[in-house]
């Protein structure tokens, strides 16, 4: 996780409900989202423009992304890190599209330089009182492994780019019961260079689909079905992955929500090893306070490794918080926790933890400025397969709102 990469919004994280998800090789860059301080007012119609800006500098213990008998060593950094968004609230249709980049220098490490990208864009279109379109993109671009959470890869000072795609169809079909369906691609590509092993990456694509029953105005039962295609590169051979759980989502209160679903995941036989089936499952709760939030979800699936090869058991915990401490201060934090362990091919179990910590003092609704704290460890069982690295800085960001009229 990176706090110099552009980020998608959390705020509105805090405001909807968040129900089981697709079990995916790739994972967020950061938990963090950009300051809203306006982002529980409902939007205006037609189109808006976002611009923003943000300089900073910190310190990063592991420029390399060394194990840590490869003795890390460290360096100050200076970023700039441009950013704009762009919205559409309209009668039928809904659109927003976000970028940010990252111009990353060092001060001693010259060739670590770096030019990071982050974009995506999302579109709902209304057809009827029933049936809604929906379709989605992401992309991002970052130097190292650890920056994007890609599952059952180590961390390593390599170049890696993500690229996710959805698109769908959401309907009502009664008072009571909604049917989704989506059709979804992902790729993962890593970069080479002589000091890091190769990683092949790959890509997959597949199908999921959702079935959601409202029992009363408090809970809801739920249905979920992922599969996947998945390829390799340079492997050995395609396989195929299915997760599928039933549960129920219960609103405890106006302000706290809890989900929880059970079921089964499905690796077919392949070059990669015979067919194996296990237990699958997600569970969370998240609780709103006033501007305050929190998030707690903790998930078992299987996704692609694109890291060794074949598949793997992935268990994920992941908890995020949002604090307003004073009128114009505000702290936000995250933590996630996940282990990768191999189901076909002879590869290394994989421990991995995040920690993201922010405080911003809000000057102007438009000027803000923030102190921040990344760290990251993985553990490789495997000789000297330990990897930390600590960041801490600050930054001064600037962003407005602009209705185009």
């Amino acid at each position: 996780m990176s706090p110099t990469i552009g980020r998608a919004a959390l705020v509105a994280l805090w405001l909807t409900s968040v129900g089981p998800g697709v079990a995916t090789a790739v994972a967020q860059t950061s938990n963090f989202g950009p300051y809203e301080a306006d982002a529980s007012k409902p939007r205006a119609p037609g189109w808006t423009v976002t611009p923003g800006i943000g300089v900073g500098t910190g310190w990063d213990d592991n420029v390399l992304s060394r194990a840590n008998v490869d003795s890390p060593v460290g360096d100050y950094t200076n970023v700039i890190n441009p950013t704009v968004g762009l919205s559409l609230n309209g009668r039928f249709d809904q659109l927003n599209g976000f970028y940010s980049g990252a111009f990353q220098r060092y001060r001693q490490f010259g060739p670590l330089n770096s030019y990071d990208q982050q974009a995506s864009v999302s579109w709902r279109r209304l057809l009827s009182k029933r049936f809604t379109l929906v379709a989605d993109e992401s992309f991002s671009r970052a130097p190292t492994t650890e920056l994007v959470q890609v599952v059952g890869v180590p961390f390593a000072r390599t170049g890696t780019t993500l690229q996710e795609a959805h698109a769908g169809i959401e309907a009502k079909l009664t008072a009571r019961t909604t049917l989704s369906g989506n059709y979804n691609f992902e790729a993962v590509q890593f970069d080479t260079n002589p000091f890091t092993p190769p990683l092949p990456g790959g890509h997959s694509q597949g199908g999921t689909g959702g079935w959601r029953y409202r029992v009363s105005e408090l809970t809801t039962l739920v249905a979920d079905y992922d599969g996947q295609h998945a390829t390799i590169t340079n492997g050995l051979g395609t396989f195929a992955i299915q997760n599928i759980t039933g549960g129920v989502e219960r609103r405890i209160s106006d302000l706290t929500y809890v989900f929880g679903s059970l079921g089964l995941a499905h690796v077919s036989v392949s070059a990669y090893g015979p067919a194996q089936t296990g237990p699958a499952w997600r569970a969370g709760i998240a609780r709103q306070f006033l501007r305050a939030g929190f998030e707690l979800t903790y998930s078992r699936s299987v996704v692609a490794s694109y890291g060794f090869g074949g598949a793997l058991k992935n268990d994920e915990v992941v908890a995020r918080a949002r604090v307003p401490v004073a009128r114009r201060i505000s702290v936000q934090s995250s933590v996630a926790w996940r282990t990768d362990q191999a189901l076909t091919i002879a590869e290394p179990n994989l421990r991995s933890f995040w920690i993201e910590g922010d405080i911003g003092y809000a000057w102007q609704p438009w000027l803000r400025l923030e102190g921040y704290y990344a760290s990251s460890n993985q553990t490789v069982e495997r000789p000297g397969g330990f990897v930390e690295r600590r960041q801490i800085g600050i930054r001064l960001a600037t962003t407005h709102p602009m209705r185009i009229r």
